[in-house]
């Protein structure tokens, strides 16, 4: 059982292999900004959907464990391959030297 946000279902896989997506090859910048655009929209979908709980929701089984715990584990998830993610691209060649966030 999975937990719908927007167009995605999270936790729904039943292999790990069923998580992987093709991206692209290393130098396909449309493939990288197009797997970017997906996560940085499954995350704002993420938030608007905990904004709208309440506290005493955030604490309840979502579905066997609190909502914040859940949370917890995605942030740790994603934030283990983000590092993972840029240190394949570092080798690859495909991550840029200098890199700007403004």
């Amino acid at each position: 059982m999975g937990m719908h946000v927007g167009t995605e279902f999270i936790n729904t896989a039943e292999t790990n292999d069923d998580t992987f997506q093709p991206s692209g090859s290393p130098d396909d910048e449309a493939a990288w900004q197009a797997t970017v655009q997906r996560m940085e929209t499954v995350h704002r979908q993420i938030h608007e959907k905990l904004v709208a709980l309440s506290d005493e929701a955030f604490d309840q089984p979502l579905p066997s464990i609190p909502a914040g715990q859940s949370v917890m584990s995605i942030i740790l998830h994603d934030a283990f391959h983000t590092g993972q993610i840029v240190q394949i691209r570092k080798l690859q060649g495909s991550w840029p030297a200098r890199r700007s966030f403004l």
